[in-house]
């Protein structure tokens, strides 16, 4: 008798295994995740819930592979949109062979232009997939998979300090009661025009400029009180000491991609964290 129990058990002990396994990388259909994929101090992130997917930078030239291979893990062949912070290298670089190789529905980056090796090769790629970015001059919004994007563009074209950086759009995810703030490599001033939005409070963020440092970091670290935080960063390339302190002082968890990808799920009513 016990042996014809054998094969209902190995089932049971299989789902079980499986159903922990679904939730741990957030594919379960209820749940809005977020991996901040490992790509040394570069921004690359894949956002997405059972059925929808977004990707908030690509990191530099060499990391597209990787990252469309995090894409096929994940079993998505098709991105709703691509949001492009800025145009710096360690956010495009990986643009033109990810719109090569990912079906891409749109993709929205600031309004402005830039002389470099990969903004040209963004373009040509744009061309090439039939997209036509959108380069907003406001807050747009739209919503995959039940999670409410809000993208600000910044307040102004250009910054006497930093503005390859301060052009970066700002994206606010909203998933239940839960809420993602994603940063760019906004500094200085565009962090002011971050503040003046109102309430940033949010579970999770993605620090801007991988952990920089600046005179308003405190503020707004302070403003946006997260839960967890996350730092694109690298070991050669690591975050500032001073913007770890700050974090530490509010009682943030600080997770670094140094250390590999980071994965952060949400319920709709928490947010966990793991590495």
């Amino acid at each position: 008798m016990k042996k014809q129990f054998w094969p209902l058990i190995l089932i049971l002990i299989l789902t079980v295994a499986a159903s922990v396994g679904c939730g741990d990388s957030g594919y379960a259909d209820e749940e809005f995740s977020v991996l901040a994929v490992q790509v040394g101090k570069a921004d690359a992130l894949i956002l997405y819930t059972g059925d929808s997917c977004v990707l908030i930078d690509t990191g530099e030239d060499g990391d597209a592979d990787k990252i469309l291979s995090e894409l096929e893990r994940l079993g998505k062949k098709r991105a709703d949109a691509v949001i492009l912070t800025h145009f710096d290298k360690d956010h495009i670089g990986g643009a033109d062979k990810i719109l090569a190789g990912l079906e891409v529905g749109r993709v929205i980056m600031p309004d402005s232009r830039e002389n470099s090796a990969d903004y040209r090769e963004l373009i040509s790629a744009l061309d090439k997939a039939g997209i036509k970015p959108e380069m907003p001059a406001e807050k747009t919004e739209f919503t995959f998979g039940g999670a409410k994007y809000e993208v600000y563009p910044s307040e102004k074209e250009s910054y006497e300090k930093d503005s390859d950086n301060n052009i970066s759009l700002v994206t606010f995810v909203s998933y239940g009661e839960t809420r993602f703030l994603f940063a760019g490599d906004a500094e200085g001033e565009r962090l002011d025009e971050i503040m003046s939005l109102g309430d940033i409070s949010c579970d999770y963020i993605k620090l801007p400029h991988h952990g920089g440092y600046n005179k308003r970091t405190e503020s707004f670290l302070t403003a946006a009180d997260p839960e967890y935080a996350v730092i694109t960063d690298s070991g050669k390339k690591p975050a500032d000491s001073r913007t770890e302190g700050v974090l530490y002082r509010l009682g943030t968890e600080i997770y670094s991609t140094r250390n590999g990808n980071v994965l952060a799920v949400s319920d709709k009513k928490t947010v966990r964290i793991i590495q």
